[in-house]
């Protein structure tokens, strides 16, 4: 039951891990998306769980599509990669625009991009998508270096983050991109356990709790002793 309508928005809107009819009208240059994502969500194909205002398709649909689509040998899917990764800028969702444009391995769009949004496109949880830069770009460049770092904290390896981070400042004088650095740095001591104790903020708390006292630190925050 699903038409060739509701079949070309699946297609088109691969590269969105989350659709909204917002993002398929302007990506299809339709307005017709949200009752084209409700007949799916009624057969079943995509699902829903705030009321309809985003959907989901599976994910190994998404990825047969993605796939057909890098299999056609033709531009359309540079320009889909690029038409998508606008949208999503466009909302503010940079880490998902990133993603699109580095699952791509368009680099110096990824770079631009970077260099746009600064500090608000490595916020925590952002830059899953720095995993698969190059190891000479993130060398060569600092946007490209602290994206690395952010995504090393992210994922605990914060050793490998403190390292990248310090190459930053041989690559930059930007200050953003220094600060930034810096602040990865710090972070990743802190995870390491390399600065001295701090007062018990909630961070700082849990970071002492999962290295091996969590009764001390409850003690210390006032907790009642119970179990």
């Amino acid at each position: 039951d699903v038409t060739e309508e509701m079949e070309l928005l699946l297609r088109r809107s691969c590269l969105f891990d989350v659709l909204t009819p917002s993002r398929c009208d302007a990506l299809l240059e339709r307005r017709d998306s949200r009752q084209l994502i409700e007949r799916l969500e009624h057969l079943g194909v995509v699902s829903s769980e705030d009321g309809g205002a985003t959907a989901r398709a599976p994910e190994v649909l998404r990825q047969h599509f993605i796939a057909a689509s890098d299999a056609a040998g033709h531009s359309s899917p540079e320009r889909t990669r690029e038409r998508t990764a606008m949208i999503l800028e466009q909302e503010g969702a940079f880490g998902a625009a990133l993603g699109v444009l580095a699952e791509g391995q368009d680099w110096e769009r990824v770079r631009s991009l970077l260099y746009r949004a600064g500090r608000t496109a490595v916020q925590p949880g952002t830059c899953e998508w720095a995993a698969l830069v190059p190891g000479p770009l993130v060398q060569n460049d600092a946007a490209f270096a602290v994206a690395r770092s952010r995504q090393l904290v992210d994922d605990g390896c914060v050793a490998a983050a403190s390292r990248t981070a310090a190459t930053v400042p041989a690559l930059t004088s930007d200050p953003e991109w220094l600060a930034l650095a810096r602040d990865l740095q710090l972070t990743a001591a802190s995870w390491a356990g390399d600065p001295p104790p701090t007062a018990p903020d909630p961070a700082g708390g849990l970071r002492e709790a999962i290295r091996g006292n969590p009764g001390g630190v409850a003690r210390l925050m006032g907790a009642p002793c119970r179990p």
